[in-house]
């Protein structure tokens, strides 16, 4: 029996199905399992409630996650001393990271029921803003008043030094960061009004990305057409740029309605989600055009104030290529 009519033994593709990343850690050494996470990769059935969105209330002192379809609020992130939140990504094992920015840590929660389970990590965070899960399995943070990124170990937390010094290429304020296409990270230097792109392998400066327009930007996403998207919370709009070269196309949403934009997210939709600060709610536009949809979380719905970062739950596959890289890191490192 060759390995591909293995694979596709139904007992291994119904294991597949109803297995998760959490679910698998304790089989990563059987061939078994190993091939499962790549079945759940490609092949993982796309469920609306895995789809929710989850928004970081910086006043609230939460993440409120809500249905995906609907936006009704469902549940909320609490508890664990959580003070001031800002970035929410969720983690190879399917558990949700959030960074409190006014302790100086990343706090882990339960993905699925939402309980508090520990302290991530604390050492080397100063105002942490942004998290985000690297492809080695390490996760990123930006710090904003230390104005750098630090890596932390995706297993245990422990603290791996600086990826992007302070003050490296002329970073001040970091807050959002997003991986291009090209496999580079990019930073926003909310203080200097810029994006700034840095070596995804090895962190060293390659200059400024984009700056045209921007005041006091906030966070950043690559949409689906390639292009970068980033928020600009004193001019109360989204502006978007080029993804190959940075040169401004224009600006992509703005309005009565959008004031103080922090967050921003291409939703399982294709459309765009953007958290209004002042106004404590989340507005919808259409993808394609940025033409306004709808109040999609409405004013302090689900305990929800002063909302910053936005993170959709990701798909089944995703989380299973995370777990796997992170694994095979590790089976490397040992």
């Amino acid at each position: 029996m060759t390995l591909l009519a293995w694979a596709g033994r139904a007992p291994l593709r119904a294991y597949a199905r109803r297995s998760s990343a959490r679910n698998l850690r304790p089989l990563m050494g059987t061939r078994r399992a190993w091939l499962a996470v790549l079945l759940l990769a490609v092949g993982a059935p796309l469920h609306a409630a895995e789809r929710d969105l989850y928004v970081s209330g910086y006043y609230s002192d939460n993440v409120v996650r809500y249905d995906g379809e609907s936006g009704a609020p469902l549940a909320a992130l609490a508890g664990g001393g959580l003070d001031g939140a800002w970035g929410v990504t969720f983690g190879p094992d399917g558990d949700a990271y959030v960074a409190s920015a006014l302790t100086n840590q990343i706090l882990r929660y339960d993905g699925q029921t939402g309980a508090f389970l520990s302290v991530f990590a604390s050492t080397g965070l100063n105002g942490p803003i942004g998290v985000l899960w690297d492809a080695n399995g390490t996760l990123l943070v930006s710090n904003g008043a230390g104005h750098n990124v630090v890596r932390f170990d995706g297993q245990t937390g422990a603290y791996l030094g600086q990826f992007i010094p302070a003050g490296s290429g002329g970073l001040i304020n970091a807050r959002g960061m997003a991986r291009g296409r090209d496999g580079n990270l990019y930073v926003v230097s909310n203080a200097s009004d810029q994006v700034l792109r840095f070596d995804g392998t090895t962190g060293a400066p390659l200059g400024v990305f984009a700056s045209a327009g921007l005041d006091t930007p906030c966070d950043l996403a690559f949409g689906p057409d390639g292009d970068l998207y980033v928020t600009s919370r004193d001019t109360g709009s989204v502006l978007r740029y080029a993804g190959a070269t940075g040169a401004l196309l224009g600006t992509f949403t703005s309005g009565a309605a959008l004031n103080s934009p922090i967050g921003l997210a291409f939703g399982p939709d294709g459309n765009l989600y953007v958290s209004s600060l002042t106004d404590h709610q989340v507005l919808r536009y259409a993808g394609n055009t940025g033409v306004f949809v709808d109040v999609f979380v409405t004013p302090h719905s689900g305990g929800l104030i002063g909302p910053t970062m936005l993170a959709f739950t990701p798909e089944p596959g995703a989380l299973a290529l995370l777990a796997l890289l992170g694994a095979l890191m590790g089976s490397r490192m040992r």
